[in-house]
């Protein structure tokens, strides 16, 4: 039988160099997951509001499931409680956001957590920025970035006020919201909702608009 001495029981655990903790559970989540792993001898920790396929059953992570974690008054609270955990066991915790509303979380919210997140964040605004849609490719215009024709399609103009084949689309064409990771979409529910819409036809566009707005 092999025993311990006294020092040994009582001696600080080693701490890891580094922890990722992944905000979301989705496939992003498990691509990030997977690269972590590959890259570095580490465990990450999935933080999340509820339990996507992306990760369901995944042995390469630890999860925790925190209902609510995407609204501020949980967010806030929660996160700072696992990072005050978690700073006991590693030297450096990185926080990956994985979707553009947990990105706007941590940006508005950044510099409550007294320093605890060892990589930076941009600043919420412009974070808002590139999730809009519509600034999103004026700014890749800007850097000379290619992206697929694109056309936006406000509320007032609605399903008149965009013919796909006369403006040069050719079905299938691929409809997102442009709020489609921000809370507001999240919690707003339609028949048929989606993040991203595959349209083979008209008929398909003007009641996959007519439900979106």
């Amino acid at each position: 039988m092999k025993t311990k001495s006294k020092r040994e029981e009582g001696a600080p655990q080693k701490k890891e160099k580094f922890l990722p903790i992944l905000l979301g559970s989705d496939e992003n989540v498990y691509g990030n997951i997977r690269l972590f792993r590959e890259a570095f001898p580490v465990t990450p920790l999935v933080l999340c509001g509820a339990l996507l396929i992306g990760v369901r059953g995944s042995k390469l992570c630890e999860i925790r499931v925190v209902p609510g974690l995407d609204r501020e008054e949980v967010f806030v609270p929660t996160l700072r409680a696992v990072l005050e955990e978690k700073g006991k066991e590693a030297e450096k915790i990185v926080v990956v956001p994985c979707s553009d509303y947990y990105a706007e979380l941590l940006a508005r919210h950044y510099g409550e957590f007294e320093g605890r997140i060892s990589n930076a964040m941009p600043p919420p605004e412009q974070i808002a920025e590139l999730n809009r849609k519509d600034r999103f490719y004026e700014i890749c215009k800007k850097y000379r970035l290619d992206f697929p024709k694109t056309r936006v399609l406000t509320r007032e103009e609605g399903v008149g006020g965009l013919c796909p084949a006369e403006e040069g689309f050719a079905y299938p064409v691929v409809l997102k919201p442009e709020n489609s990771n921000a809370t507001e979409y999240l919690h707003c529910r339609f028949p048929g909702k989606k993040k991203v819409f595959f349209l083979h036809d008209e008929e398909q566009y003007k009641k996959t608009v007519e439900a979106v707005y």
